[in-house]
């Protein structure tokens, strides 16, 4: 029972509990315990997404559950993070890990800006997978580690605090069709949601939305008397129930607490590593990625204007044939950062189809980049964005 005495059980016990040390997979993500004090683990491949409801700080500690455990077991070559909530909550103190793509998101227009990257990432991870003719992305990445051509693909996991988005509800057309798309062909390519909601009232979620959990996690203050427990387990003694599709009652469960030292380890040992990955690129000559993606700085004066056609030459590619030289121009360049940063990669796919480039201005415009750094040294098939661009002087930053 919940009472002022009560003493949450830790994250570290249940990561020690047979559920979740038995797990065979790592992306195994712990909930909580049940009323016999088991693990109660979920598979985040196979679950897909999952949904939590309710408004309490339990909703967070299962978040923070979920990417310290994920963050622990896979390094960031595997694993990448996006952040979208409130940044005064703990959420905060993970940005400072080597998994965190960009900073925090902390508004609905920002979250479209980076689901929108995320959809055109989507088709561009099928199109590498079709290509190695590898089913889903654990297959390509084991390929990966075999065939040094291929680079491996991190899952990339959104944390969605709508809870603390003041604009969520009025902002309903910049979110709705993007995330039903990523829910409904993200998780075949390893892109995740794990979505944080006060409510699943049709105002707040609606049933296209609801309907693509097949996990949830209900918070003993969205529980009503009224809803189906089993009659022996009063709601007054659980945290929260998991409901899951195809299962008959909801399980009782109480939820593990994570404290902000666990979190700042972590984060402490992962910025080690990278000091020390870095260190190794730069004794072998290499430059050092800045592991930030840029995604969510992106300004407005960068953005594309549609126009495409040379404006000052940069470097002219003989083709070979009779079509002559081709001229990549500053904004040409210029262009392709913007959708670098805005993606958090690059590839000739992209620069065709948003930019209108040939296939040769594409990869000559991708050796460029590579070259002046701002996408991360390799052989692709896709590039790594690095840094942004340094801001035009007297220019003011985009909000």
């Amino acid at each position: 029972m919940r009472t002022s005495d009560n003493q949450p059980i830790g994250l570290y016990e249940v990561l020690q509990k047979d559920a979740f040390v038995k797990s065979e997979t790592y992306t195994t993500v712990p909930i909580g315990v049940d009323l016999h004090q088991h693990a109660v683990v979920r598979d985040l491949n196979k679950i897909e997404h999952l949904l939590i409801i309710g408004s309490s700080s339990g909703r967070l500690h299962l978040q923070l559950g979920i990417a310290l455990t994920l963050t622990l077991f896979n390094s960031p070559a595997y694993l990448r993070l996006a952040l979208v909530g409130d940044d005064a909550s703990q959420f905060r103190h993970l940005l400072g890990s080597p998994h965190v793509l960009g900073s925090m998101i902390t508004t609905t227009s920002g979250l479209r800006r980076l689901m929108d990257g995320l959809i055109k990432h989507i088709s561009q991870r099928r199109q590498i997978l079709d290509q190695q003719q590898t089913p889903a992305l654990d297959d390509y990445n084991r390929k990966a580690l075999s065939n040094k051509l291929l680079k491996p693909l991190p899952r990339i996991i959104m944390l969605l605090d709508t809870v603390t988005l003041a604009d969520w509800r009025s902002g309903q057309d910049q979110w709705v069709v993007p995330l039903h798309q990523i829910l409904s062909k993200g998780a075949e390519v390893g892109i995740h949601v794990i979505l944080a909601s006060p409510s699943a009232d049709r105002q707040t979620l609606p049933d296209r939305i609801t309907e693509l959990f097949p996990e949830r996690v209900v918070m003993r203050s969205a529980l009503s008397e009224n809803t189906p427990v089993a009659p022996t387990v009063p709601l007054k003694f659980v945290d929260a129930m998991l409901i899951s599709t195809g299962e008959e009652h909801p399980l009782p469960i109480e939820l593990a607490a994570v404290a902000e030292s666990e979190l700042m380890r972590s984060v402490a040992y992962w910025q080690q590593m990278k000091t020390r990955r870095n260190a190794d690129i730069q004794e072998k000559g290499q430059p050092i990625p800045t592991g930030n993606t840029g995604l969510l700085t992106l300004r407005s004066d960068m953005l594309p204007t549609g126009d495409t056609q040379p404006t000052r030459p940069v470097v002219e590619i003989d083709t070979g044939d009779d079509s002559g030289e081709i001229l990549i121009s500053d904004s040409m360049i210029s262009a392709a950062q913007a959708l670098a940063a805005y993606l958090g990669w690059l590839s000739v796919g992209p620069l065709r189809d948003v930019l209108h480039m040939s296939a040769t201005e594409a990869e000559e415009t991708l050796r460029i980049l590579r070259r002046v750094n701002v996408l991360e040294p390799g052989d692709g098939p896709i590039w790594r964005f690095a840094r942004l661009a340094e801001p035009p002087p007297g220019s003011e930053p985009h909000q």
